[in-house]
């Protein structure tokens, strides 16, 4: 078990923060930390090095790229290819590709399209007659080039023939017509039905997911789906004809067999990952593959050594050194050979390029939180980390789309482009004045309860390093709960409150009695009564009242108190259910309301913590009410301008071109560029509500009153469907203001826009709105979302040598000479990231004459149930989905986590008395990666079934397994009778990935345990491939953890000569487990069940995502994540017996030993395979079995097929 060697603990865990370094030399004690890190790149014994190319599709420049045909060339001693599995059509392909940016185009080519003998014809034809921009030519030659559209294609002629095709009546026909659900063959029948008088179309349905854009008039209420290949004899004829007709027409292909390509084509535009073994133990298998020993041996290749200081400052060298994209290119792809020839090449960097750089470096740390790759496009924020060229396609088609707007509005590129980086913070308005309500049932007073008197005082203590919630004697933060006495949950979370004081969590809490209109309601009497005992009483008599379960009062309810509540109620419009308010941010209340707390607290902090540091806050400053009185903070709540959930707001398309074009835009208007759309029909008093308000209000009204779906509505873009039952003037006058504070009053204040006179600014602003509502229908739910834009160069600079500038070929923005995108790329020039970017940036520069490159130096230190749905995947992108899940009615209080089972029937008690009690199955899970963990996966497996009375199935991670033991998988299984699944999960985007492959094994081991198993599995085992287990699983399935979520074992402490390396015994950890044992991560048991009722999975990777941005920090992540939340999720010890492992535990502890782990030994260096063979008399045994099952499935595939190599 490679993670229990206490040596791989990160350097400095115990000596606090570690200095910052800059790029170039630096003192002694980091070049000794250089020096280590040559040597174990000598050795290659370092973490897994990632070697990453851009496979392109042009011709290879260097190794491991692909050539024309998509293949890689073989000068690297290996060969890549990806084959696709589907059939597609290169026609349809470049219909897509046309639809993507220009449906008009697409009209007007398929009446000709038969004309041409080619794509490219056809495509010259388009450029020639103006139907398409220039750069949209070029922008579509790049992704016919890459293959864009070729899943969509793939995915409409699958759609079709699993569906459509199935018709027996339409197999002969080449073009059909579907209207009103009726289809028809016969085209001078279907426009017979259109041209008549009859309703024929108004039923149609479109289908977004599989039609290609709608074509013809937007407005005929007629509409026809036609089936055909444009390519086809028939087609161009009987769609001149339709055209002429008011029908709007969608498009369906039908595969033509004279152009469909088959399965099994050449893909592009992937990378290539090399993962490189660590060495520094043997962790290779010894057995020989069938046809190894004929095979070639490997030739080593050693790279050169590097002194420190050429390393310190290889990648300054880069910087000062490479002029051009394409020697960046040459570098990155042959990186890390190049080093050593850069550094004998090139000169030392200056002492100012270096400066420069450190201050490059501060800049970025300061503005966004710490260096780190980065690509902009026109100021847009892309996923650097993750992006492909085809995520650059689909971004530089938005670009491209907006650069076209603008200049069809008249707005200059160079200012769109300023108005669209103008990042408006509309999130920030979100605070309520809850200092004005006065019916508040205090908990507790950090200021002046005698239980916080030892706290420090000052608000620089909010600055300090310490983990966890800062422990401040200031009533800072206030959790305000407005709370139902009547419902049994809202009781529970109340006295959750009084518990969270008693354990000194430092905030202040206060509860609200919730009342609604009728004062004789259960909720209304109950929080009177509250109340009343509250302020007679005080708190301890009210909370002693509260959980006693209180029947209702005889007493007539108190009027003034209910007015008192329920005008505090309607002045943050709280709703029915309750709300909570986090120093005026509201919360939702549910069972994962802690988070939303801790996730608003951490922000908090550190936007205080902040201003702290800069002097804007102080001692003297009046905490209690410092949220209040913020300028954004708003004084009232309208339920119609502040919704309090998102599904409740959607938004729907904003075009500006839309608009009345007599729209007053007069300096004496209030809100002049806040435009109402009223959609359907909404009732009658809130349409008077709405002009009523228009008419003081003064903003732009427009009513669409033959709307058929998403009725209600749209502010700017923001879709608001469930309108208040009674809509005032008011609520409607609030909701526009709101609109104008949040957004359009800080965008027309910006600098760019402020000197504009009101027809441009409107102009810039329908463009950003455009923009804006663009990114917030695509958002996923996290506040880096894809519509984020900034100017880069506000952050970074590139005078003096920080950047490589790659001007566009031809200046197409307009007369400004501003590009129409300009991308920017902060990298480090030496980084796995480089060289994933680099070839990216090079191809599109090359194909598109209208982008501009800038490459910003980055020069870091060198470290080491629901119902089946169809979802159609028409992308090289996949599709990501966003479910949401509600309880049905009359379930609401039920749990799918309940603790109490249902009680058995009689008949299933005869049944268990006469057959016997069924031996409930033990769930294992583990995982493996490499041929010879595989080897050790199939021993343990036999080692838990052999000893195991009950049923066993072993639950393994798919993603690393390999193919030859997934196909021995079910041989397995049947020989020593086992159950398995295979399960998978891809790593979320949200959270920070791990490079090295086996640290992302050690987060599926324990980041996911919440959503890896079904929830029929109630506990569930980790043990690891390399072990061999000597007891009953089932022990740990029935041992009570006494409340924890999981049980592991503690390190063992009696092989003495090991003192050395026990990590956990000094430093950072002593004092951090405060007398806890530091467990191992090789074996434990997890309780599903209670793990999903306290959200450990959110809990731990909450804490993941804080520590991985530091690469100090969880050295061995399996591990030190668990272990280092023992305070907030504790650990049940097992027995020491449960794990024994020959590095740490003595020898006498071997025979009590339940189950023996191979970890490795820093002394010794002893590989696995000689220790296990010494150590396990029956892995002999084991081994033998599992190879003789391994090797008659070899044969059987063998006897099948004998390709002549695998293909990736």
């Amino acid at each position: 078990m490679d993670t229990a060697c206490g040596f791989h603990a990160a350097p400095g865990r115990g000596e606090g923060p570690q200095p910052r370094q800059g790029s170039c030399l630096r003192p002694r004690a980091r070049l000794a930390r250089a020096n280590r890190a040559i040597s174990m790149l000598v050795v290659v014994c370092a973490a897994f090095l990632i070697l990453t190319h851009q496979v392109a599709p042009t011709a290879a420049a260097v190794d491991g790229q692909a050539t024309a045909d998509g293949t890689t060339r073989e000068t690297s001693g290996f060969r890549v290819t990806l084959n696709a599995r589907w059939q597609s059509d290169p026609w349809l392909e470049y219909f897509e590709d046309i639809a993507r940016h220009n449906t008009s185009a697409l009209d007007r080519l398929l009446p000709s399209v038969t004309q041409f003998d080619s794509i490219d014809a056809a495509h010259r034809h388009l450029e020639t007659t103006g139907a398409l921009a220039r750069e949209t030519v070029q922008l579509i030659n790049l992704g016919v080039q890459y293959r864009e559209t070729l899943p969509r294609v793939a995915a409409l002629l699958d759609v079709y023939n699993s569906t459509v095709h199935a018709h027996t009546d339409l197999q002969s026909c080449s073009m059909f017509v579907l209207i009103d659900d009726k289809w028809t063959c016969d085209l001078d029948e279907a426009l017979a039905w259109l041209s008549s008088d009859h309703d024929h179309g108004h039923d149609t349905h479109f289908d977004a997911a599989i039609d290609t854009a709608p074509m013809g008039d937007a407005n005929a209420w007629q509409k026809a789906v036609v089936y055909g290949h444009p390519r086809h004899t028939s087609f161009a004829p009987f769609w001149q004809r339709l055209r002429k007709l008011p029908v709007r027409v969608a498009l369906r292909y039908v595969p033509a067999t004279s152009s469909v390509v088959p399965a099994r084509q050449r893909l592009n535009g992937y990378f290539v990952h090399l993962n490189i073994k660590d060495l520094e133990y043997k962790v290779t298998d010894d057995r020989t593959s069938e046809g190894e020993a004929s095979a070639a041996p490997d030739t080593p290749t050693r790279l050169e050594s590097l002194d420190a200081a050429s390393l310190e400052t290889i990648a300054a060298r880069v910087a000062q050194n490479v002029t051009t994209l394409d020697d960046l290119a040459r570098i990155t792809a042959a990186y890390p050979v190049t080093l050593p020839e850069i550094a004998a090449s090139t000169a030392a960097p200056s002492a100012q390029l270096c400066a420069n750089l450190d201050a490059n470096r501060e800049m970025v740390e300061a503005r966004v939180g710490r260096a780190d790759k980065m690509l902009w496009a026109n100021g847009k924020l892309l996923p650097a980390s993750s992006v492909t060229i085809y995520h650059l396609l689909e971004t530089l088609r938005g670009e491209v789309e907006l650069a076209q707007d603008a200049k069809r509005i008249g707005l200059p590129w160079a200012q769109a482009v300023s108005v669209l980086q103008h990042n408006i913070n509309s999130e920030a308005a979100d605070y309520f004045d809850t200092c004005a309500i006065e019916p508040v049932v205090w908990l507790n007073d950090l200021e002046s309860d005698a239980q916080y008197k030892s706290w420090p005082k000052s608000l620089r203590n909010l600055l300090t390093a310490t983990r966890g919630m800062k422990a401040i004697r200031r009533n800072i933060f206030t959790l305000l709960f407005f709370m139902d006495a009547a419902n049994s949950k809202h009781v529970a979370m109340a006295l959750e409150f009084v518990t969270m004081v008693e354990n000194n969590i430092p905030l202040r809490f206060g509860l609200v009695p919730l009342v609604n209109t009728d004062p004789a309601s259960k909720t209304s009497r109950l929080g009177v009564e509250f109340w009343d005992i509250y302020v007679a009483k005080g708190r301890d008599a009210a909370l002693q009242w509260l959980a006693s379960n209180p029947a209702l009062s005889l007493t007539h309810p108190d009027e003034a108190a209910h007015a008192t509540l329920l005008a505090a109620r309607n002045q943050l419009a709280v709703h029915d259910d309750g709300e909570m308010f986090f120093n005026g941010r509201p919360i939702d209340i549910g069972e994962s309301y802690q988070h939303q707390v801790m996730a608003e607290y951490q922000q908090q902090v550190e936007q205080l913590a902040m201003m702290v540091y800069y002097g804007q806050l102080d001692d003297s400053t009046n905490m209690n009410k410092y949220w209040c009185i913020k300028p954004t903070t708003w004084k009232t709540r309208s339920e119609l301008a502040f919704a309090k959930r998102k599904p409740e707001h959607r938004w729907a398309n904003f075009d500006a071109s839309a608009l009345p074009e007599d729209v007053d835009l007069a300096a004496q208007d209030q809100y002049p560029f806040v435009h109402v759309t009223v959609r359907g029909h909404v009732r009658d008093a809130a349409l008077e509500a709405i002009k009523a308000a228009q008419s003081t209000a003064r903003f732009v009204l427009d009513v669409v009153a033959d709307a058929t779906t998403d009725q209600g509505i749209v502010v700017n873009g923001k879709l608001i469907r469930h309108l208040p039952a009674e809509m005032t003037v008011d609520d409607v006058k609030t909701l526009v203001h709101v609109e104008w504070v949040r957004r359009l009053k800080q965008l027309r204040l910006s600098p760019t826009c402020v000197a504009m006179d009101p027809p441009t600014f409107w102009k810039a602003s329908s463009l950003w709105w455009k923009n804006h509502v663009a990114a917030k229908k695509n958002e996923n739910g996290f506040r880096s979302g894809p519509g984020h834009r900034m100017n880069p160069f506000d952050i970074v600079s590139c005078d003096k040598g920080k950047c490589l500038t790659v001007p566009a070929a031809t200046e197409s923005g307009g007369t400004d000479d501003l590009p129409v995108v300009q991308l920017v790329a902060l990298l480090n020039p030496v980084s796995t990231n480089a060289q994933r970017l680099v070839p990216l940036l090079q191809e599109v520069h090359r194909a598109l004459p209208y982008v501009s490159v800038t490459v910003v130096w980055l020069a870091l230190p060198v470290t080491k149930g629901a119902r089946p749905q169809s979802v159609l995947v028409d992308s090289f992108l996949g599709v990501t989905l966003y479910p949401t899940v509600h309880k049905r009615a009359g379930k609401e209080d039920m749990t799918v986590l309940d603790e109490d089972r249902p009680q058995q029937s009689w008949w299933q008690q005869v049944v268990q008395s006469v057959m016997g009690q069924r031996k409930e199955t033990v769930h294992v899970f583990s995982v493996a990666s490499g041929h010879l963990y595989e080897r050790f996966l199939s021993i343990m497996m036999q080692s838990v079934v052999d000893r195991t009375q009950n049923p066993v199935k072993f639950w393994l991670i798919e993603d690393f397994l390999s193919p030859s033991f997934k196909a021995t998988l079910p041989a397995l299984a049947r020989t020593f009778q086992f159950e398995y699944q295979l399960v998978t999960y891809k790593w979320p985007e949200w959270l920070t990935a791990q490079s090295v492959k086996q640290r992302t094994i050690w987060g599926f081991k324990i980041l996911f345990l919440d959503v890896l198993f079904p929830l029929n599995v109630d506990k569930i085992i980790f043990v690891d491939a390399d072990q061999v287990v000597r007891a009953d699983l089932a022990e740990l399935v029935s041992m009570d953890l006494e409340g924890a979520v999981y049980g592991y074992t503690p390190f063992c402490d009696s092989r003495a000569e090991m003192d050395g390396f026990r990590f956990w015994k000094h430093g950072y950890w002593l004092s951090h487990l405060r007398g806890k044992p530091y467990h191992i991560s090789a074996l434990y048991v997890v309780d599903l069940n209670r793990f999903r009722q306290v959200a450990a999975g959110d809990i731990l990777r909450q804490q993941y995502q804080g520590l991985a941005q530091d690469p100090n920090s969880l050295a061995n992540l399996d591990q030190d994540l668990p272990n280092s939340l023992q305070h907030m999720l504790p650990i049940h010890s097992l027995p020491q017996e449960w794990l024994w492992c020959e590095t740490w535990c003595d020898d006498t502890s071997l025979t009590r030993a339940k189950t023996i782990d191979l970890c490795n030994n820093p002394l010794t260096k002893e590989p696995k395979l000689d220790r296990a063979r010494r150590l396990l008399p029956e892995w002999e045994v084991f081994d033998e079995r599992a190879e003789k099952v391994r090797h008659n499935v070899l044969l059987e595939l063998a006897a099948k097929s004998r390709p002549d190599h695998e293909e990736l």
